[in-house]
């Protein structure tokens, strides 16, 4: 009788162990947003540039989000800690990219964005200087990967996952901090040779702001070199492969 309720009590905490794995294995990074709320400032329709730095500074947002893991595996990730966030503006469906973004939204639609075309009656206003330095700086990693054996038209996703690539641990979170403007996400500077203009419109239409983050584990694996690839499978370390979606807050007009 005593063998018996051994044999019991061993198959019940096998059956219990395996439930708890089930368990972990189930379970996903959590993307918390932590600020209460975010702001944009109102802007003339047509205005394509914060007139001061009075507009500049209203519609300035520190946005603090945090990357929980919850399970009990070793998780990639990729996230620039040092670049703006981007807009998504159509419906969020299941194409993965690889990065953090953000939408503004109603219970209906989506806030849409604008590239304007911008033309340049001073000639002399580019700086031919910022684009011989991203030249030079995309030859000499392209000299790298080539004296590596990778010969690849994605080097800078390597480099990207180089730099942006964070672990995260089972039970371990990382605070992330990001600046962005509302509604102009990025301005045009030709003095360091930036001109992608991204404007958001009509964010008075609008109340909620979310982020999430998204992530393609077999595109990565695809033009990561060997190298890489070994030390991953080494440390146990998986690609997280998915969508992330974050809390809503309200988005207020400052």
């Amino acid at each position: 009788m005593k063998a018996a309720a051994k044999i019991y009590c061993s198959l019940l905490a096998l059956l219990l162990f395996c439930i708890s794995c089930a368990q972990n294995n189930n379970k996903q990074p959590i993307l918390e947003l932590l600020n209460k709320e975010v702001f944009y400032y109102e802007m003339l329709e047509g205005q394509l540039y914060y007139e001061n730095d009075d507009q500049r500074a209203k519609s300035l947002n520190l946005i603090t989000f945090k990357l929980s893991n919850s399970t009990d595996r070793k998780i990639l990730f990729c996230i620039d800690r040092d670049r703006f966030l981007y807009p998504i503006t159509q419906q969020i469906k299941n194409e993965k990219f690889f990065d953090m973004f953000f939408v503004i939204r109603n219970s209906a639609s989506i806030a849409g964005m604008s590239i304007p075309l911008i033309n340049y009656p001073d000639s002399e206003e580019i700086n031919t200087v910022a684009f011989d330095i991203q030249d030079y700086e995309d030859s000499i990693r392209n000299k790298k990967y080539e004296m590596m054996d990778v010969f690849s038209l994605n080097t800078k996703d390597v480099d990207d996952y180089v730099r942006n690539s964070i672990v995260l641990h089972p039970n371990e979170t990382k605070t992330f901090k990001v600046l962005l403007h509302l509604p102009i996400v990025q301005e045009i500077n030709p003095k360091i040779g930036q001109y992608d203009l991204l404007l958001l419109h009509d964010l008075h239409k609008f109340n909620k702001f979310q982020l999430y983050y998204s992530a393609d584990a077999e595109y990565l694996k695809s033009v990561l070199p060997e190298y890489l690839l070994k030390e991953l499978e080494e440390n146990n370390i998986e690609i997280f492969d998915g969508i992330l979606y974050s809390n809503e807050v309200p988005l207020k007009k400052r």
